[in-house]
């Protein structure tokens, strides 16, 4: 299921604004991230870390921004 729009628009503002946010995906990973990138493949939208690791948003459980 597609996430929400709402839900896209705070991990684009996170990623603008370079903020540290906690997320956690299906399989229990929980991770302290910065967002480098939103993008779309295939038509599946992935968040890319500074690191380069990508995650497919509708694997996303949760999200909170750590830095305020």
């Amino acid at each position: 299921m597609p996430i929400s729009c709402q839900l896209y628009d705070q991990l684009e503002i996170a990623a603008m604004h370079q903020k540290t946010v906690k997320i956690c995906t299906e399989g229990a990973l929980e991770k302290h991230v910065k967002i480098a990138n939103l993008i779309a493949r295939n038509g599946i939208e992935y968040l890319v870390i500074t690191d380069g690791e990508t995650f497919d948003l509708e694997s996303l459980q949760s999200f909170e921004v750590l830095d305020q």
